[in-house]
């Protein structure tokens, strides 16, 4: 691998202070400019300099360490060439495979990462960004994601100042920034290369799940109106199936509000209506099947991925496709955003209301 002049410099500027502070350094830069191999790097002086050493993987949508629509990390037992050989050891299920529209699921989920890689022993961790720095949502997720972190180091991979915005505001902070070139090495890929790469991803972590069952009674469901409410009794739902002249498998009361799952697919002017003049809206079942969801332990930290078949309101039960995992320890079912078939093939994205 060849190292350029800058990163090696900026490495050793960070391991001669690493004595004064634990150092947390976050990477921060727009797509293919070399985050990840300079994060593996910088990961591996660390720890060759005896620091315990971790890497935080926050790129939900190029992910290295985990499966993608997540936040992971690892700790390092050697060197590394790459972050792919970073063991997953924790993860922060986030449910999308882009930022926007996510910010507050991604700023917390890397803080509460980098907390759990420390709480595992870390003293020196590494965190590898999302390219997304333009814009406001950019922008914002950058700088929330420094306050959080307040890290000892920034490190910039940028082309001709393209992030002055935001190295700006970081020099006057009490983070460390160091400003380096972007990676000759980096080869820009392509939106289809992009999803290509996820795809395998999505296929390697779901190559040996199996059907499971969760019962309804003993999680929470976390992103979603379904089973946050009163249960509508039997003939109250006969009622309203008549009212909305198709099968309604659930439904639910909150306040005023009425929430009922049907079979087949609502029109739009049916999915938002009224009840008695109160607000009905209906969702259909299908909506349910082939949605990415995580399993969630009892501090929110991701147990397992797993792809939602359907719910069975009759038994009470989530239908899942899952790798094998300790079911015992799961909490709480975090309803993603995606849409995904087993193999990797992403199949849509769900708006803000759909679920």
């Amino acid at each position: 691998m060849h190292i350029p002049a800058d990163w090696h410099e900026t490495t050793e500027r960070i391991l001669g202070r690493a004595s004064e502070r634990p150092p947390t350094v976050m990477v921060v830069g727009a797509p293919d400019v070399g985050k990840s191999t300079f994060c593996a790097y910088l990961a591996s002086r660390l720890h060759q300099a005896g620091l315990a050493t971790a890497v935080a993987d926050a790129d939900i949508g190029q992910s290295s360490i985990g499966p993608p629509a997540a936040i992971s990390g690892g700790l390092l037992s050697g060197p590394i060439a790459s972050l792919a050989e970073v063991p997953d050891a924790v993860g922060y299920f986030v449910g999308a495979i882009s930022p926007v529209g996510h910010l507050l699921a991604c700023t917390v989920g890397t803080a509460r990462v980098v907390q759990r890689l420390r709480a595992l022993g870390a003293k020196a961790v590494v965190v590898d960004t999302s390219g997304l720095v333009h814009g406001s949502a950019g922008r914002a997720l950058k700088e929330y994601k420094a306050d959080l972190l307040q890290p000892t180091d920034t490190v910039v991979l940028q082309r001709r100042e393209e992030l002055a915005h935001l190295v700006r505001g970081w020099e006057r902070s009490a983070s460390r920034v160091h400003l380096l070139n972007a990676s000759p090495a980096a080869v820009a890929r392509l939106p289809g290369q992009r999803r290509s790469y996820r795809a395998q991803r999505f296929a390697a972590y779901f190559a040996t799940a199996q059907p499971i069952s969760l019962s309804l009674d003993r999680v929470y469901l976390r992103n979603t109106w379904l089973h946050g409410g009163k249960a509508l009794a039997p003939d109250r739902l006969q009622a309203l199936s008549e009212h909305v002249q198709m099968p309604v498998l659930y439904g639910e009361q909150h306040g005023e509000q009425t929430l009922a799952v049907v079979e087949g697919w609502p029109t739009a002017s049916q999915r938002r209506t009224t009840l008695d003049g109160a607000p009905l809206t209906l969702w259909s079942s299908h909506r349910f099947s082939r949605l990415l969801c995580g399993l969630l332990d009892d501090q929110g930290f991701l147990v397992s991925m797993a792809i939602l078949h359907h719910v069975d309101f009759t038994a009470g039960k989530l239908r899942l496709l899952a790798p094998p995992a300790d079911l015992s320890r799961v909490r709480t079912v975090y309803l993603g955003r995606l849409l995904l078939q087993p193999n990797g093939t992403e199949l849509a994205v769900l708006q803000p209301g759909d679920l």
